[in-house]
């Protein structure tokens, strides 16, 4: 029976019975003053701790969970409450006490500062939480806790919420849904503050593994992926990718607390550990009802704790297979074992055992191994594709793919990315059509809306895992990425299809594609602090990143900002787009130019002109009235007929560059670009030329 005590009346109790049970090892002195607090000044709290030490048969105060007795929970957490409240009556606390009254403080501040949905914590219900916990000075109350090495029950209880993974698969099946874990407000506090404390432990782990580990991230699992197989001396590699099933609902907490020790774990954090192990539960609907059912084994999903929780358990398998000698890269439960050889005889027979001892070690801990998703792809060298290796294991055959998605970017064999390229491209602009479709030539989203999620989610699709791929791209590679930009920039910029590629970066102000990605590529590698050599741009020495007085984003930036504007020079296409915006740089810095359906039209010069209809096409002449070629330049700046609207919009005199120079100016241009449109499409209707037929 595990029990939870803050009072021990017996005078002389055995050290054996002060260390078992969970009790909470308190001085004498200390205990009486509390005894005696509680008995004055809450009678009925000490009536209820009597009729429990009468229950239990002991001489001891005890709170207990038997059948997840909601008495006992409640007695639980307003006897820790009443204890600390008696103890911080007393003079002098130690410092370790203030360190961690003073840890707590600090994370319960973190937690109000989180932003929820965009908006601040502290103006919702979490916030209302956090200084209720603070008014009832309950982040004392934690210190205090963990102190005597103690979770409260209540702090142990989740609110389970089930998410479909996704829409194609069975719905009858339990593997379909992913369970999240939703704590109390003090129950996140006090997993954030056990993380602390078992910070020392949590940092000696495994070097394999990514997940769920500071500075490290799935493009650091990814390149230490390329960089082993780059390195490998052998003629083939094998590339062995292990699906676990259920792996964090199966964490079995033996293995746990056993890795815990083997990290030299001080003995308070070990048993505040084994507490918040005992008598976990979760509740969950059932139709109109709520249930409750013990948890005894697994790591709660959206929990604080529950990662690290992971990787303490899977530290140990990967430190068993690379003390055998494999190469492992793991992020969370994501493990790709590399099997290195010189003939298919031996690969074959290398990855065999490799498996086998995977499904060994994984069944030491009560993990299980999907034999059915695990598979194994060639990442160097040639082999019939008609005849892959043969890896059995118990007599199922290991299969063998010639794709495979790790981490998000789907390889190819021999660490190919031409499907990665495609099906990222295609999933960014079915993506970005969901918010396009809310944007029409005069309605919907602004220019700065459209811009903030072309940035967010477009770039954030279509560059992911740059800083791994940026550098082996091919030229077929850029022109793909660089034709989902243009499809993205022609809604965000309202531009009619037939505009140049070249101008609508310029226009949107925002960097092509490919220095986008070079961007982000050079980035990285700076904080990681290593040489960067961008072909026919940019160069850093290895002396130059580590060098803090150099300026070395400037530099990397100002060469990618020089090569587009060498580009955007020689270009042959989007001259008029030139005339207005001749400087990259400086286009940058003019967040006023907020392009629309009618401006786009005179700054690109594609729209509802008879000139660029009658090249397209569309209509059987591209003379104005006045005899000229009607082009968005001659309205703009030459046809008699618009002399009223220059002058009304100051624009008489101007320069092209001159119009977008200044807000105001930008302004005028914007007026008189609706304006003259709207007069130009009604003499059309007219009969100048028949009727209008759109170019997009």
């Amino acid at each position: 029976v595990l029990y939870q005590t803050v009072w021990n009346r017996q005078a002389h109790t055995s050290r054996r019975e002060r260390a078992g049970g969970g009790a909470i090892r308190m001085s004498q002195p200390r205990s009486k003053i509390i005894t005696g607090s509680i008995r004055k000044e809450r009678p009925a709290v000490y009536d209820e701790m009597v009729r429990f030490r009468s229950n239990c048969g002991r001489n001891l105060i005890l709170v207990r969970s038997v059948d997840f007795c909601s008495r006992a929970r409640a007695l639980q957490l307003r006897i820790i409450d009443f204890a600390a409240k008696v103890l911080r009556r007393r003079k002098g606390r130690s410092r370790r006490f203030r360190e961690e009254t003073s840890s707590v403080e600090k994370i319960a501040q973190e937690l109000k500062e989180n932003y929820v949905l965009g908006a601040k914590v502290q103006k919702g219900e979490w916030g209302q939480a956090v200084n209720r916990l603070k008014k009832h000075r309950r982040k004392a109350n934690l210190a205090y806790a963990s102190r005597w090495t103690i979770c409260a029950l209540l702090w142990k209880e989740g609110r389970v919420c089930v998410l479909k993974k996704s829409e194609d698969r069975d719905p009858s099946d339990a593997s379909t849904y992913r369970p999240l874990c939703l704590l109390s407000l003090p129950g996140k506090l006090m997993e954030k503050h056990m993380v602390d404390m078992l910070g020392d432990v949590m940092g000696r782990g495994e070097e394999s593994q990514y997940g769920f580990v500071k500075n490290r991230s799935t493009v650091d699992a990814l390149l230490a992926l390329e960089r082993k197989v780059a390195m490998a001396e052998s003629k083939y590699v094998l590339g062995v990718f292990v699906e676990i099933r259920g792996a964090f609902d199966n964490v079995w907490w033996p293995a746990v607390l056993r890795e815990v020790l083997y990290r030299d774990c001080d003995r308070r954090s070990y048993r505040l550990l084994v507490d918040y192990f005992r008598d976990r539960r979760v509740m969950y609907r059932e139709g109109m009802n709520t249930r409750a059912k013990a948890v005894t084994k697994g790591c709660p999903q959206g929990s604080v704790l529950g990662p690290r929780l992971w990787n303490l358990l899977f530290d140990g398998v990967l430190r068993r297979l690379s003390e055998s000698g494999r190469d492992v890269i793991a992020y969370a439960d994501d493990l790709v074992v590399l099997v290195t050889e010189n003939s298919r005889a031996a690969l074959e027979r290398t990855a065999t055992d490799v498996v086998a001892q995977l499904i060994a070690l994984c069944g030491e801990v009560r993990l299980t191994v999907s034999r059915e998703k695990t598979v194994i792809m060639l990442l160097r060298g040639h082999l019939s594709a008609d005849r892959p290796p043969i890896v059995d294991v118990e007599g199922v055959r290991v299969r063998a793919v010639r794709e495979f998605k790790y981490l998000g970017v789907t390889l190819s064999a021999g660490m190919g990315l031409d499907t990665h390229v495609e099906t990222v491209s295609a999933k960014a602009i079915n993506c970005m059509a969901k918010v396009t479709r809310l944007a029409g030539a005069g309605w919907g989203y602004e220019f700065n809306g459209l811009v903030t999620w072309y940035r967010g989610l477009f770039l954030g699709i279509l560059l992911y895992g740059v800083q791994f791929w940026a550098h082996r791209l091919k030229e077929r590679h850029w022109k793909k990425l660089a034709s989902a930009q243009r499809t993205v920039l022609l809604k965000v910029n309202r531009a009619y299809r037939t505009a140049p590629t070249v101008a609508m970066p310029v226009l949107a102000g925002v960097l092509p594609i490919r220095y986008e990605a070079w961007w982000r590529w050079a980035a990285y590698r700076i904080k990681r602090r290593v040489p960067v050599c961008v072909p026919g741009i940019v160069e850093l020495t290895a002396e130059q990143v580590e060098d803090r007085s150099v300026r070395r984003y400037a530099i990397v930036k100002d060469a990618l900002m020089t090569a587009w504007q060498r580009d955007w020079e020689a270009a042959s296409t989007g001259r008029l787009t030139y005339e207005f915006l001749p400087d990259v740089r400086d286009r940058m810095s003019k967040k006023f130019i907020r392009p629309d359906f009618e401006v786009t039209q005179f700054l690109v010069g594609h729209g509802e002109f008879l000139a660029k209809l009658h090249s397209l096409g569309l209509r059987d002449q591209d003379k104005c009235s006045c005899g000229e070629p009607e082009t968005a330049r001659h309205v703009l700046v030459d046809c008699a007929r618009y002399n009223d609207l220059r002058e009304q919009f100051r624009l008489r005199g101007l320069t092209l560059r001159d119009m977008v120079g200044r807000p105001g100016t930008m302004d005028d241009l914007r007026s008189f670009a609706r304006a003259a449109l709207k007069r130009l499409v009604a003499w059309h209707a007219s009969g100048v030329g028949g009727a209008v037929q759109q170019a997009g």
